[in-house]
């Protein structure tokens, strides 16, 4: 039998959305990469209520500081706080991490929080 080399370390590696029970959303430096965002210090949240859609673009120098959002860039990937979404929404913060489904469309991410409302992980 041949060998073969191992090459899916973690989330960094793969395309990955997860709630945190904290609130904070994780997104793998491979799904930041998809918008040219890995190293981004800022991003701009929007919310489609209709969908149940967030939308999760890099923050540009024409967006006013007011609705920039400060990140938190770990090792495999980055970290962003949608509390404030979650509560304006009333979305529940889950009680433990929810890995959700995520996509990009017009250069930003589009995350489906359809399995947090609902209380469930998506299958």
């Amino acid at each position: 039998m041949a060998f073969e080399i191992f090459t899916a370390y973690g989330a960094a590696a793969r395309g990955e959305a997860t709630l945190r029970a904290s609130g904070y959303l994780f997104l793998s430096r491979a799904l930041m990469g998809r918008i040219r965002a890995e190293e981004s210090q800022h991003v701009v949240l929007l919310y489609d209520p209709e969908t149940n859609r967030l939308g999760i673009r890099p923050a540009n120098g024409s967006d006013s500081a007011e609705i920039q959002r400060a990140v938190s860039l770990e090792p495999s990937g980055t970290a962003v706080n949608i509390v404030p979404v979650l509560r304006c929404y009333d979305i529940r913060q889950p009680k433990k991490k929810v890995r959700l489904e995520a996509k990009v469309e017009e250069n930003m991410l589009v995350i489906d929080l359809t399995p947090v409302r609902a209380g469930e992980q998506p299958k």
